[in-house]
């Protein structure tokens, strides 16, 4: 191996000086020995010794980068991974916040009737402001993500199918992103504006607040605004960060915290402006069904959804099932291929999981119930995703040659008394009452049974041979 000169050595302790102290003797080691293999070949091939380590040095290039790459450090402010995501909320929210930001000044001069330059230009200004604000504030949020969120990061490679667009369900959550952060501009400026726009004013002119003041002498009403952007800023973390159990204890804790304290403002009369009321010339049933509208609404985001996984969402028993669990109140997750995921969730699963990207034994969502119609995975890994006080349901024909679904039967049976969580398998069995119940959501329209095509009974083997190929979307009927 040819010793190489001091311009190697210049070239190396740059790198190493952007380096952790834990990593600098491994790379060292590493580097020296690739470019002095590299200055060999070229030595080999008749090359002269002072062009051979230049020309070596030149193609690893710049050693910044090259430290960079060691040291997993970006060198962007917003990587490939998260810029199309960027780009796509910058979009929506200064489509959506900045005309609404617009109108709400517009509004409020208007009402205090302002000069018409003034009319026009600080909605303009407003707006002006609030882009700034918005591109700044995400730019810096993605950035952070960007550099703590390590399971996001990937290197940039060609594109393959991998890269396609993610579920409908992933994109159903976005979009329930962009309305939570809309909803919450409209509440935030409803409420800080209401001390000076409103119906009602005064014997001296002034508007009367339809808040109650209170809010504002005690400083509640911006330590309500402060949890409701919070437990926004968790739901925008669940999205892009990987949802871990500290993140969604403290999510649970701003999404209770918000309720109990609008349950308190509410029962104690701290929510209206008595003077408003009084002005409005409101009866005194009108505070009171506000209030218990938002006790209820409040305990209704504190009462537990139960949560439902069905494992073959897209077969003849999983179409039913999903829309059968939907039409209970819960929240469904449906497992199927990448080809089926439209449908499921088309027929009302909340999300919505492809097998073939994700296996969700692995991940960290739990589930109050989990039905197995599929059969492709122990009953020891469904357990892992169930609740301690779950339930798992098992009516799948998969298993082995011989004993088929028995195994898995059997061992539910014979482990669910000593556990927790509860273990079952499911038969089919006739029952007028119940067929009665499905004939009727149905023509209600809450069940649509799926029929992926349908044979005449002449071409039963057909039916049989497509059942066999592949997994049937819904039902095969046959038809006389």
């Amino acid at each position: 191996m040819t010793p190489t000169s001091t311009l190697t050595d210049r070239y190396v302790e740059t790198i190493l000086r952007r380096l952790p102290d834990r990593q600098r003797p491994d790379i060292e080691k590493e580097l020296r020995a690739s470019i002095a293999d590299a200055v060999d070949d070229r030595l080999d091939a008749g090359g002269d010794p002072a062009e051979a380590e230049l020309a070596v040095l030149t193609e690893l290039g710049d050693p910044e980068r090259l430290a960079a790459g060691y040291a997993d450090r970006p060198l962007q402010l917003i990587g490939p991974a998260l810029y199309l995501d960027y780009v796509r909320l910058l979009t929506t929210l200064l489509a959506t916040v900045v005309p609404a930001v617009a109108a709400a000044v517009g509004l409020v001069r208007g009402l205090q009737g302002a000069p018409a330059l003034r009319v026009i230009g600080d909605p303009l200004e407003a707006a002006l402001t609030a882009g700034v604000h918005i591109v700044f504030w995400t730019t810096l949020v993605f950035a952070i993500i960007e550099r703590t969120a390590a399971p996001r990061r990937t290197s940039a490679r060609s594109w393959t199918p991998a890269a396609l667009p993610e579920p409908p369900s992933r994109r159903a959550r976005y979009g329930e992103l962009i309305t939570q952060t809309v909803l919450l501009v409209l509440f935030t400026t409803f409420v800080l504006l209401s001390p000076v726009v409103s119906t009602e004013t005064d014997a001296a002119g002034d508007p009367i607040g339809m808040l109650s003041p209170w809010l504002w002498e005690t400083g509640i009403v911006y330590l309500f605004i402060a949890l409701v952007v919070a437990s926004l800023g968790f739901s925008f973390a669940k999205y892009y960060v990987r949802w871990s159990v500290p993140l969604a204890v403290a999510g649970s804790l701003v999404l209770i915290a918000c309720a109990i304290a609008l349950i308190w403002l509410a029962a104690n009369g701290r929510v209206l402006n008595p003077a408003f009321v009084e002005a409005a010339g409101w009866p005194p049933s009108v505070p009171r069904w506000i209030a218990t509208g938002l006790v209820v609404t409040s305990v209704g985001t504190l009462i537990h959804t139960v949560t439902v996984l069905v494992n073959g969402a897209s077969g003849g028993v999983g179409t039913f099932t999903v829309q059968l669990a939907r039409t209970l109140g819960a929240e469904v997750t449906g497992i199927c291929s990448t080809r089926n995921a439209e449908l499921v969730h088309s027929i009302g699963a909340h999300h919505v999981i492809d097998y073939t990207r994700e296996d969700v034994t692995r991940g960290s969502g739990r589930f109050d119930v989990v039905i197995d119609l599929a059969g492709n995975h122990r009953l020891s890994e469904f357990r892992r995703v169930l609740t301690p006080k779950g339930v798992y349901v098992s009516s799948s024909s998969a298993g082995g040659v011989v004993l088929g679904p028995l195994p898995r039967l059997i061992a539910a049976a014979a482990t669910s008394p000593f556990l927790s969580q509860r273990l079952r398998g499911l038969a089919s069995r006739r029952s007028t009452e119940d067929l009665s119940l499905l004939a009727g959501l149905v023509a209600e329209g809450k069940v649509t049974p799926v029929i992926e095509r349908t044979y005449p009974l002449n071409e039963t083997a057909d039916a049989i041979r497509l059942r066999e190929a592949e997994h049937a979307r819904g039902k095969i009927v046959l038809t006389a």
